[in-house]
C-alpha cells in the first residue's frame, strides 16, 4: 500500500475541557462537519498550551487551563486534510486535559460550541480514543 505524499506534518493540539457540572465542550468541526473536541493548528511560535487557549477562547468564550499531556496522536489515515489548494497535511495532535470551567448560563453568542453530558457526548470516531485517554487521566 503506497502511503500518500503529504506536503507537510505540523503540530496540532487538541483539549479536553470539562464543566464543573460534568459536561465537555465540544466545538462543531468545518472540515470534519461534525461535533469534535476543540483543535487548531499550532502557528509558527506559539506554544501548544496558548494555541489551545485560544482556540477555546475564539470558539466558545470558555478559558481553558491545559493541566495534563494526555497523549499525541499521529495517525495518516485519519488525521490529514486536504485543502482546497491540493495541499494534503498530515498533523501530529497533542492532546491535553484542562482544569474544569464554570459552565455559562448560555453559548448562544457561539453558535460552534456545545457542552455535552460526559455519558452522553457526539460520537468521536477517532478522536474517541483521545477523550478515553484523556478521562482516564483524571
Amino acid at each position: 500500500m503506497t502511503e500518500p505524499a503529504f506536503d507537510e506534518i505540523l503540530p496540532a493540539v487538541a483539549g479536553i475541557v470539562p464543566t464543573t457540572d460534568d459536561r465537555l465542550l465540544f466545538v462543531h468541526n468545518e472540515v470534519f462537519d461534525a461535533w469534535t473536541l476543540p483543535m487548531a493548528a499550532v502557528e509558527p511560535g506559539e506554544s501548544l498550551e496558548t494555541a489551545l487557549q485560544h482556540e477555546v477562547e475564539t470558539a466558545s468564550g470558555l478559558t481553558a487551563d491545559p493541566v495534563e499531556l494526555t497523549g499525541v496522536y499521529s495517525n495518516p489515515n485519519v488525521q490529514a486534510v486536504q485543502y482546497e489548494s491540493g495541499e494534503l497535511v498530515h498533523y501530529v495532535t497533542t492532546c491535553y486535559r484542562c482544569l474544569p470551567v464554570d459552565a455559562p448560563a448560555s453559548l448562544d453568542a457561539y453558535p460552534d460550541a456545545e457542552l455535552f453530558p460526559i455519558a452522553n457526548h457526539p460520537y468521536l470516531g477517532y478522536m474517541q480514543r483521545w477523550l478515553d485517554d484523556g478521562l482516564a487521566a483524571e
